[in-house]
């Protein structure tokens, strides 16, 4: 490693560094010509993917509580790994800072605790050159996307979660969230295979409604685009599989999303709706949060057990 030194100041030697500084963080590096390769080898793999909400501690848009909700309901999923077969998670990075409540890290970090489950978190080079640290979760092995010099879109790494939410065997946990999680919530259920995509309504702030439950209104146009930026990141991957127009709205018709809402009643912590994603519409259910710390336990382990009733009932 060199650090540049201005043009004509001589002999750089005293520059080179003998050592990488212990406050570095090792990442592994994926080139442009290697995305798809390595996009297939993600999609390979049975994996947890996360998508979600970065807020405040103090948010109004989340539940106080929503560290605690992904911790623990990451442990509960990773405890279940010997059951599902699923022992990766996956994230997109979206740390934003160390104070924040971040669903990649908090379910990461529970996911991680338990023995033999790994992290996966992926990032593109632009944003971690223009931000550093925003994008670094403390869990699993990071990996950097490389893109090309004027792609500032940052939708590499969505393409690699979506290439790992197709895998017929993998789960998506969606938690809170806006305009970005529900573009993903729609290529995930596009690509997914069916009751294999979870909205964590427990995370709602008291307003009750997220990207993840589907609150925000979808048009054609944007459920296409959500579509066809695919094929433009990974070409070799995703051509063929993606749909667009009528074929994705009949797609979608078969793919409800799952939305795991806090019941009180009868002492149940949670119980199970279904959402067609649909053009020209929006989930106008009000579902809030986890707003206290005895209906965090009892949530978390009834979402956890709804989870593995649906997944032992799509395997083989």
């Amino acid at each position: 490693m060199i650090v540049e030194t201005p043009y004509g100041c001589g002999d750089t030697s005293s520059h080179l560094l003998t050592s990488v500084p212990s406050v570095f963080t090792p990442v592994r590096f994926v080139p442009l010509n290697s995305r798809e390769a390595f996009i297939r080898q993600v999609a390979s793999t049975p994996s947890a993917v996360i998508t979600g909400a970065t807020v405040e501690r103090n948010s109004q848009f989340a539940s106080p509580f929503s560290t605690q909700i992904g911790n623990q309901i990451g442990k509960l999923c990773g405890k279940k790994a010997g059951i599902t077969g699923i022992n990766v998670m996956i994230n997109a990075s979206m740390k934003g800072h160390l104070a924040t409540m971040c669903a990649d890290d908090d379910f990461s970090a529970g996911f991680e605790s338990q023995s033999g489950c790994k992290v996966v978190s992926v990032k593109g080079l632009n944003m971690v050159q223009l931000h550093g640290d925003a994008w670094k979760v403390q869990s699993g092995v990071g990996y950097v996307l490389e893109e090309r010099e004027n792609d500032f879109s940052n939708h590499a790494k969505e393409a690699c979660l979506t290439a790992a939410a197709s895998n017929p065997w993998s789960i998506i946990l969606a938690a809170n969230g806006g305009p970005t999680v529900s573009v993903n919530l729609a290529r995930f259920l596009m690509l997914s295979s069916s009751n294999r995509v979870f909205a964590i309504n427990g995370m709602h702030s008291e307003a009750g409604k997220s990207g993840a439950s589907g609150s925000f209104k979808t048009t054609t146009e944007s459920l296409d685009n959500a579509a066809n930026s695919l094929n433009l990141l990974a070409p070799g991957f995703f051509q063929g599989k993606v749909k667009t127009g009528k074929d994705l709205q009949d797609e979608l018709k078969k793919k409800p999303l799952i939305l795991l809402d806090l019941d009180l009643s009868r002492g149940k912590g949670c119980t199970k709706s279904k959402y067609i994603l649909e053009a020209g519409k929006e989930n106008t259910d009000v579902s809030p949060g986890v707003s206290a710390t005895r209906q965090l336990s009892s949530y978390c382990s009834a979402a956890v057990d709804i989870i593995m009733q649906q997944v032992a009932s799509t395997q083989h």
